[in-house]
């Protein structure tokens, strides 16, 4: 299992005492703490002293005189008693092809758990804590969106009073893009849209920040141990379509094989396969794991049989079902959205915003 990445941060109040940047390498949790000398300032802050701004940058407040949110070219640097930190280099997306977010569950909650960490840390008590982000589209989406899944996370502030919070930076935000191909993308999935499918999820149970296993995430997510990841939890596996081993020769992938111990393990008595057969489905069936085919177009969106098949099928199912495409994104993310909308009254944007929280790159183009 890779080591946990943490959050690198930097204490810089130039113009008021000594300027420090932490770096928290994965060494046992200590922190190292490089001193510089400090410019202009550096002592504290005269009585009747106007009082050092955020200049150029808006600053979101999350926490009164806490927490800030803040995006710029450059670090600020004018504000006396203030601690800040980035994640732009540590907590990165994975893209497919042209899409850049937003950051998975994974790094959402290592997000929080070490922001919650920091506010709790005695060291940092009496400073202002300021999560800075650069303004390349990215980094700035990704870093909004972090702050705003803590905010619903933990403060369980609404998801669309965060988006409004930070309306100083509507103009400015990109939304996240599909990861098809395409170099045009005609759905734009928004922060606020990601955000929304988040605290549904909360409210569902589907995402609960003191019992998810963020390394089970990890280790599931990866292609060698399975690519797959639960969607409705006890209900939807989503996965990459297995390869019999004569197929597996063109690209990365498993074997019907090395699903079974993993499928029993999480109660999965059924999986749906949505492309064409690439493996011999008895392989599953002989295992006590039922199977069906449901079979539509990759890319596209699924006809009304198909649609009307699958909900048959997973109304009647006890137990949980794993479902796969080629990837285990387009259409089998599609066909769990469906059933989502159905059964649990979840909006379309937002379960687009869910799913590819949970599972990125999930549903495509026209889907």
């Amino acid at each position: 299992m890779p080591p946990v990445s943490a959050i690198s941060r930097a204490n810089n109040s130039e113009k008021y005492g000594q300027q420090r940047y932490y770096n928290h390498a994965h060494s046992g949790g200590a922190y190292a703490a490089q001193d510089y000398e400090p410019r202009g300032w550096t002592g504290s802050q005269a009585a009747g002293a106007e009082q050092p701004k955020l200049s150029k940058h808006p600053k979101i407040e999350v926490i009164m005189d806490r927490l800030y949110w803040v995006s710029g070219a450059k670090p600020p640097t004018s504000i006396s008693d203030a601690y800040f930190f980035t994640i732009d280099q540590e907590l990165v997306y994975d893209p497919f092809n042209n899409d850049f977010g937003p950051l998975n569950l994974a790094l959402t909650h290592k997000f929080v758990r070490e922001l919650i960490r920091l506010l709790s840390d005695p060291k940092f008590k009496d400073f202002r804590i300021i999560h800075y982000c650069s303004t390349q589209y990215d980094k700035q989406a990704n870093a909004a969106f972090l702050m705003g899944a803590f905010m619903v996370i933990v403060l369980k502030v609404p998801a669309s009073a965060v988006w409004e919070l930070f309306e100083p930076y509507h103009s400015q935000f990109r939304a996240f893009r599909d990861a098809s191909y395409s170099p045009e993308c005609s759905y734009p999935c928004t922060i606020e849209h990601c955000l929304q499918g988040l605290e549904y999820a909360i409210k569902l149970g589907w995402y609960q920040f003191k019992e998810f296993d963020n390394k089970e995430y990890e280790y599931y997510e990866r292609v060698e141990n399975g690519d797959l990841n639960w969607i409705i939890p006890g209900k939807f596996i989503a996965f990459m379509g297995p390869l019999d081993r004569t197929h597996n020769m063109d690209r990365r992938g498993n074997s019907p094989e090395d699903y079974i111990q993993v499928f029993k393990h999480f109660n999965v008595t059924r999986v749906i396969r949505l492309n064409e057969a690439k493996y011999d489905k008895g392989k599953f069936v002989r295992n006590g794991i039922q199977h069906s085919d449901l079979f539509f177009i990759d890319g596209s969106t699924p006809p009304q049989k198909i649609v009307d098949d699958f909900l048959k099928v997973a109304e009647s199912e006890q137990g949980a079902m794993a479902i796969h495409c080629k990837a285990g994104l387009g259409r089998t993310g599609t066909l769990i959205g469906l059933y989502a909308m159905k059964h649990f009254k979840f909006p379309a944007a937002a379960f687009i915003g869910w799913i590819r929280i949970a599972r990125p790159g999930s549903i495509l183009g026209p889907q």
